[in-house]
């Protein structure tokens, strides 16, 4: 089950995201005819994890545990001719890995690994820094491959995401820049730290 902490900042976001669909809702509707450019941006990204909690290595045998592993993730934005920024990521990422020897001399590796599914809002805090925030579901997988066999289990479990981005532009569609990310399975208690290098790139316009 998800933790207090957990189920509190869903719950903000959920609130966050019916508030300001409200507020463009109503803005739209007594909006005058002009507007300004509208988007759709992509921002694909890549870079590597850190787990920030405890590893559910097993006990009976020798484990040697990696906390770093590659996360991955690409997230689709509208970008309106206002300040709120709405869209879709996903993604793949690894949690944690770990390596094990048995007493008979037998080896394998197990990993923990996740699909981010989340619908997730922005805001500009100033012209290159953006603040993103996202809540949803993770799939995750526990991969263990021992003795030349390979197994693997699944689970659906709710999550979310906090992110801050710094992008330089390199032209008027296109940006390169980093972020900082909390990936947070909140379901199974799974989270990490996250560093990663960025395309912004500005896609389509109308």
């Amino acid at each position: 089950m998800p933790n207090n902490r957990s189920v509190y900042i869903i719950s903000l976001c959920v609130v966050f995201f019916s508030v300001s669909f409200r507020s463009y809702a109503q803005t739209e509707k007594g909006a005058p005819e002009t507007r300004g450019e509208y988007a759709m941006v992509a921002y694909i990204s890549g870079g590597f994890g850190y787990y920030a909690t405890k590893a559910g290595t097993p006990v009976a045998v020798t484990a040697k545990t990696s906390r770093l592993g590659p996360a991955s993730t690409i997230r689709i934005l509208w970008h309106p001719d206002h300040l709120l920024r709405v869209g879709f990521e996903t993604g793949h990422m690894t949690f944690y890995s770990y390596t094990i020897k048995d007493s008979t001399g037998k080896s394998g590796r197990s990993s923990l690994t996740g699909i981010p599914l989340l619908l997730v809002a922005s805001m500009p805090v100033t012209a290159r820094l953006n603040a993103f925030f996202g809540t949803g579901f993770f799939s995750m997988s526990t991969n263990l491959d021992y003795a030349g066999q390979k197994t693997a289990a699944h689970k659906l479990g709710v999550g979310w995401m906090l992110a801050a981005s710094y992008v330089h532009p390199l032209n008027e569609r296109m940006g390169l820049g980093t972020e900082l990310k909390w990936m947070d399975a909140a379901e199974t208690g799974d989270a990490s730290v996250c560093i990663q290098l960025q395309l912004v790139w500005k896609f389509l316009t109308w």
